[in-house]
């Protein structure tokens, strides 16, 4: 990101940019920081887009020289160039007009491959990570100081709650919460819970909270909320089951004493670290191992009860609820 910004301030540009990663929003962001910055027309614009691409093609244009203009600009996106072998591209590279910028946006690359070794030989190539908590926190709280306005450590970490770790729904949920606080200077608990939705993940985090802390009603009021709202029983199933798998990996890691850091990092977590350690941590204390593992074993029964016609939908999440969820 570094590269891209002192590119843009200084008006000196890379002959290809490949941009690629997890965080889409980032992603986006600085593909559209450099389309607007880049002196460059319409007429000398050209978008590619798809496995299919013709690289002739591309290659062909690349060559052609602008109407009118310093550059020419060609958007590449999910091509697969720097995913798959595709030599043809790799061995242009180098020969890239000065007048020609290729801007590559990719889902998924191979760092192998020898389009990306020539895109990082004469180019720049930038990958997009999930931000972890620590630097969330920062560009929220760096986005409500823009605004001239406070937030509170409880609105933050609700807000982080309902919207856990996208960038997308963040960006979203403040643009509503600066609107509703238009005149006021600071942001509260109680504005995030007027404002801003749920996600299905967070409710089924909250609903699975409220179960191994024995709050059955509140549990089953979530699951019926989430059903009015059209969410897909089996996928509630789904993200309880996944939910539970972390939950009991946790706990087996947690027994041999492995710190949060190292646990997050093999359990695969990005951008979370930490901070979900210690939430997934807290939610399951009142949850034994053995009753972990029988819950996750359940859950795998009842889909496979609902696949097998032995059982509707909607049923199934209400009987895990009813039976684990004591009463309070």
């Amino acid at each position: 990101m570094k590269t891209i910004d002192e590119d843009i301030k200084n008006g000196t540009w890379k002959r290809i940019y490949l941009l690629f990663g997890e965080e889409r929003y980032l992603l986006n962001l600085y593909r559209e920081k450099l389309k607007k910055a880049i002196p460059v027309s319409d007429m000398n614009s050209s978008h590619f887009a798809g496995k299919d691409t013709d690289v002739r093609e591309v290659i062909s244009l690349s060559d052609t020289v602008p109407f009118l203009s310093e550059y020419r600009l060609i958007e590449l996106d999910d091509t697969q160039f720097a995913k798959k072998s595709c030599d043809e591209f790799a061995d242009y590279i180098p020969t890239i007009p000065e007048s020609t910028i290729i801007l590559m946006t990719e889902s998924e690359v191979s760092s192998g491959t020898k389009v990306f070794k020539a895109i990082e030989k004469v180019g720049h190539a930038a990958e997009f990570n999930k931000l972890d908590h620590k630097t969330l926190t920062t560009w929220i709280l760096s986005r409500v100081k823009k605004e001239h306005k406070q937030i509170t450590s409880g609105a933050l970490n609700l807000l982080m709650e309902r919207c856990p770790h996208d960038m997308y729904c963040l960006d979203s949920e403040l643009d509503k919460l600066f609107a509703y606080t238009m005149d006021r200077d600071s942001i509260s608990a109680e504005d995030v819970k007027a404002v801003c939705s749920k996600q299905t993940e967070a409710n089924v985090f909250e609903m699975l909270t409220a179960v191994v802390t024995g709050r059955r009603r509140e549990a089953l009021d979530l699951y019926y909320e989430m059903l009015s709202e059209k969410v897909d029983p089996m996928r509630i199933l789904a993200l309880l089951t996944k939910q539970f798998n972390e939950l009991l990996q946790v706990k087996l890691l947690k027994e041999k004493r492995i710190g949060d850091d190292v646990i997050a990092e093999k359990m695969g977590f990005k951008g979370k670290r930490q901070y979900a350690i210690k939430k997934i941590a807290e939610q399951g204390r009142r949850f034994s191992l053995q009753k972990t593992r029988s819950v996750l074993e359940e859950c795998i029964e009842l889909e496979e009860a609902v696949k097998t016609g032995r059982l509707a939908e909607p049923l199934s999440v209400e009987l895990l609820i009813i039976k684990y969820a004591d009463k309070v």
